[in-house]
């Protein structure tokens, strides 16, 4: 599905009280600007001369092409919205690149603005390239890359890269604002701040630049997402403010590529399709992928709770049964997620199986699991949630505490015994409502290592524990309690893509997660401090 708010069947447009029409003149001029004198500067076009490919010319001609008599542009916002890898970057840079030098505005600063610094200067570099590449430009401009600026000496104006640090960015009289993958802006302050700069400006152009993100109502990214669709149905709605947005339909085939060469304009020239096919793999194996896939390649806006492991792969990672006895004096890392006292307390011990020494061989990884429950009421439970937590204890899977609550004496004299048994290397926890236990495990000579729940700390182990279980490097031995609890598991996704599990309301359902956040604690804590091990060295602990 492509969707433009092309006013190309009109002549002429009134807007603001002023008549604006189409002239080819100052169009031209600026697809001119692009194939003269910029270039490409990554893959096999680099250093060739940018070429526009046709969304691009007509981006460029909606935008720059409407003007009034005094030649001032109509309009002045435009957000483009179009799958990753279509070369939305590098126009974005072209275009901060003319409003620098080549819009006729004295002293005009151009802000290329971004989620963080790394983001930013991916526009920045594409500009900075082609500046250097060209004699024209590079005898007209100064580079400092160091402060991430291009000034033309001429005119006094610069472009400058900035991040969501707001504080500093008050007050710029604002020519030109870029905003690269909106999608990924945590908040909407840096755009509120920006976006109000330009009011001194004759013709000041705002260009947001994205793929779809995950769907936040409050987000500005969904914010002007909508009012993208609502000026591509009624382009006359709202004239200074131009569209483009391709995606594929809700109800397509994410798997055909019909779809795709549907909404990637740029399939088979910067859009790699082999790329897509392995990453269409990919997504078949992972359901959480697949929402990836459909969002940055198809541009599909997707929710933020994604259902994470096909439970067909997990359990494809069951392997032989787990004999404790054999892993008796091995290294491994623990995760602890302690429940509230009436609920499900899960520990997960993760032993990494390395390869011989030398080897470039993977590691492998065995796991055993510890669930605790309150005995009383246990039946009831039963009944409600639907889970036959009876035959997991009398199996060995369950442990039963006595009362109607944890006895955190209980599971502690347990993982102390564990402790006798295996070299636990550290246990990880999370240190909300934990201290107390993670004190007693401490005073047992147990190294404890607190543990947050969010996305900065969970989002790599997350990743890592996908990409584990799909190449079949875990071995979980078949634990029903933790194959029923990856069933259960759901990631929520940040806007910039960083993911979490999403503990399921115990008021609501009765799916739980506990067992898989403590194995992705573990695997985080092991990835953390992969290489030999120092049992090796030491000798084993006992308490």
């Amino acid at each position: 599905m492509v969707l433009v708010s092309s006013r190309a069947n009109r002549k002429r447009i009134t807007h603001n009280g002023k008549q604006y029409e189409f002239r080819n003149e100052f169009a031209d001029y600026v697809i001119n600007f692009f194939e003269r004198l910029l270039s490409h500067g990554d893959g096999r076009w680099a250093g060739q001369p940018f070429e526009l490919i046709d969304y691009q010319e007509t981006f460029l001609s909606e935008v720059f092409g409407w003007v009034d008599s005094n030649g001032h542009r109509m309009v002045r916002t435009a957000y483009l919205e179009v799958p990753k890898k279509n070369g939305k970057s590098p126009l974005a840079a072209g275009v901060g690149l003319y409003l620098t030098v080549a819009d006729r505005e004295p002293g005009a600063n151009v802000i290329i603005a971004a989620a963080d610094k790394e983001q930013a200067g991916i526009v920045y570099g594409y500009a900075r390239g082609s500046v250097v590449r060209n004699q024209e430009l590079r005898r007209r401009l100064k580079v400092i890359d160091s402060r991430k600026r291009i000034v033309d000496m001429a005119s006094g104006s610069v472009m400058v890269a900035v991040s969501s640090d707001v504080a500093s960015k008050h007050g710029p009289s604002i020519h030109g604002l870029i905003f690269d993958e909106l999608h990924a802006q945590r908040n909407r302050d840096l755009w509120d701040t920006l976006a109000t700069g330009t009011g001194a400006r004759d013709q000041p152009l705002t260009v947001a630049i994205t793929t779809a993100g995950t769907y936040d109502e409050a987000h500005i990214c969904w914010e002007q997402h909508q009012e993208g669709l609502a000026v591509c149905k009624n382009p006359l709605s709202d004239p200074g403010h131009f569209a483009m947005m391709y995606s594929a339909e809700r109800d397509e085939d994410w798997r055909d590529e019909k779809v795709w060469a549907g909404c990637n304009p740029a399939l088979g020239v910067f859009r790699n399709v082999d790329q897509l096919r392995q990453m269409k793999k990919k997504a078949e194996r992972s359901p959480a992928f697949q929402n990836t896939f459909r969002r940055l390649f198809l541009n599909q806006w997707t929710q933020q709770v994604e259902r994470w492991l096909d439970i067909e792969e997990w359990k494809a990672c069951a392997g032989p049964s787990i004999n404790e006895e054999d892993l008796h004096g091995e290294v491994c890392y623990s995760g602890l997620d302690l429940s509230s006292t009436t609920d499900m307390t899960a520990l997960v011990h993760l032993f990494p199986d390395e390869p011989e020494p030398g080897s470039n061989g993977p590691v492998y990884f065995d796991t055993i699991a510890r669930f605790w429950l309150p005995v009383e009421g246990i039946q009831e439970r039963e009944r409600n949630d639907g889970v036959p937590y009876t035959t997991w204890a009398e199996e060995g899977w369950l442990t039963l505490t006595p009362g109607s609550a944890i006895d955190y004496d209980w599971v502690i004299s347990s993982i102390a015994s564990d402790y006798r048994k295996f070299y636990i290397r550290e246990m990880a926890f999370d240190r909300w409502g934990a201290q107390q236990v993670s004190n007693k495990l401490m005073d047992k000579g147990i190294e404890m290592v607190e543990f947050g729940q969010g996305y900065v700390s969970m989002n790599a182990p997350m990743q890592e524990l996908l990409r584990v279980v799909m190449a079949r490097r875990l071995r979980h031995g078949d634990n029903p309690i933790l194959n029923w609890m990856a069933e259960c598991l759901s990631v929520r996704q940040d806007p910039a893509g960083n993911i979490k599990p999403v503990k399921p309301d115990r008021r609501k359902t009765s799916k739980r997660i506990d067992g898989m956040v403590a194995l992705t604690m573990a695997l985080g804590r092991a990835m953390l401090n992969a290489g030999p091990s120092v049992y090796a060295e030491r000798g084993l602990l006992t308490v």
